[in-house]
């Protein structure tokens, strides 16, 4: 196994959290290769071609059933483990991927986006995963590297699409989960979970192997997997009383639930999908598409200053100065808007704030927000039930952004972009009140450490500790 490969403790928690994001390539590859395959297949020389419904069924697709993947994960997480739970999710990454490389109908493609909707549910076992194997010293910047490897695969993505055909392309992203796969097997169980579960000589061994410690080195990492576990409710152990320890954790679960509803609401997402059209909108004499593109980049930069921000600062200031920046980039876009929204293009003075303020905008949401709120949970939610949580909350964040991608689109139709624009900066400066009253400082804490300090009955919050 790849812990016995003699490394120190910090090299290893780095190697095996990036064969393990290696996944969230994928993930992003998936979520951006749809719109690039109606590209080719809108081309005269395409053998298939597909009508404009039979092309929002594809789109849809994707994330038809990524909410049940995400439920059906986060309890086998609790029950099998999350290395077992990870593995589980290379089947239907591996079925899908190699229906699109054979598909030459539309049912064949629509099935594929289905099976594939799966897996990007269940990717949300991934983030419990990286948790429970980092110390609290590198765990905010691993987490962070989340969304940098789905940022990656977008790009990735795009780039083999333009010189590459579809069919090819998948052959390809088959081939990378099959090396992602082949890695993973040789990667532990989290030694967490093996401790939560009774298993507690084969938690300290891979602790050990991990850490590149000896055991009378490991004390503190031990004791904190000891309280964690003699903290938990043993008893029982059905499906019913996994539900209620679950119920128990509803503050932690309203918590990241909150603050991904707010992303949601703050209009990143929304972009995500709707780029081109929002950019149309805004009436710029700047090509749409071409600008959809640096948009993105902007955003691939972003991620890659996510590690040191949340690395180095607490995870309240990271929300806020990337909340607060989204605001005030979006503002200024607003107030722009309401002078020369109707003007002609010729006649728009600095019109090239808005593009400046659009890509400061995807900037700062991957520099901290969109993180942050992707990785709470990990976080957040206690040892005994952090997988069932996870996947209820991959399950609602899913469903919340499915049906804002249907219906946050009509309010521009409806009532204009203008009304649009000020939506997103309310919901991107209440991010900034989030930080300050609502979001527990996780900071340089173990996982243990969060639930006693903001959780428990007893906890006792030092003044240092309320501080930003």
């Amino acid at each position: 196994m790849l812990q016995k490969i003699p490394m120190n403790g910090t090299t290893k928690q780095i190697c095996f959290a990036l064969i393990t994001l290696l996944i969230y390539v994928s993930i992003g590859v998936s979520r951006s290769y749809v719109a690039f395959l109606f590209h080719q297949l809108d081309q005269p020389d395409s053998k298939l071609h597909l009508t404009n419904d039979e092309k929002t069924w594809i789109g849809s697709g994707v994330g038809l059933l990524t909410p049940v993947g995400s439920l059906v994960s986060g309890y086998l997480m609790d029950v099998i483990g999350r290395r077992s739970c990870i593995l589980l999710m290379f089947v239907p990454f591996l079925f899908s991927w190699t229906l699109v490389s054979v598909a030459s109908s539309y049912g064949m493609l629509f099935s594929a986006m289905i099976i594939s909707s799966i897996a990007l549910g269940m990717g949300s076992s991934i983030i419990p995963y990286v948790s429970e194997i980092s110390t609290a010293k590198h765990r905010g910047i691993l987490l962070a590297l989340v969304d940098t490897t789905l940022n990656l695969g977008v790009i990735l993505c795009s780039l083999l699409m333009v010189f590459l055909r579809w069919n090819i392309v998948s052959i390809i992203f088959g081939c990378m989960s099959v090396v992602s796969l082949l890695l993973t097997l040789m990667l532990p169980e989290s030694p967490v979970w093996l401790y939560s579960k009774g298993k507690k000589e084969q938690a300290i061994e891979i602790l050990e192997a991990l850490r590149s410690k000896n055991r009378s080195e490991l004390n503190d990492e031990i004791k904190d997997m000891e309280n964690s576990y003699d903290s938990s409710d043993k008893k029982g152990g059905g499906l019913a009383d996994t539900l209620k320890k679950c119920f128990r954790a509803w503050r932690q679960f309203s918590i990241a639930i909150l603050i991904f509803l707010l992303i949601i609401l703050a209009g990143p997402l929304i972009f995500l999908s709707y780029t081109v059209l929002i950019i149309d909108e805004l009436k710029t004499p700047y090509d749409g598409a071409k600008l959809a593109v640096i948009y993105s980049i902007a955003g691939f930069c972003g991620s890659f200053l996510t590690p040191f921000f949340i690395h180095n600062f607490k995870r309240r200031v990271v929300l806020i100065i990337s909340g607060g920046g989204m605001a005030i980039s979006m503002l200024g876009i607003s107030l722009y808007e309401i002078f020369y929204l109707d003007a002609n293009n010729e006649n728009k003075p600095f019109v090239w704030i808005i593009p400046v303020f659009l890509c400061t905008f995807n900037l700062l949401n991957n520099m901290g927000v969109f993180p942050l709120g992707l990785v709470i949970g990990g976080e957040l939610f206690p040892l005994e039930v952090r997988g069932t949580l996870q996947g209820f909350f991959g399950f609602t964040i899913s469903a919340a952004w499915a049906i804002s991608l249907k219906f946050y689109p009509l309010v521009m139709f409806n009532f204009g972009i203008r009304t649009m624009l000020w939506c997103f900066t309310l919901f991107s400066g209440l991010l900034v009140f989030y930080a300050i009253f609502i979001l527990p400082e996780t900071y340089g804490k173990t996982l243990n450490e969060v639930q006693e300090q903001y959780f428990s009955k007893n906890k006792n919050k030092s003044k240092d500790d309320m501080k930003i």
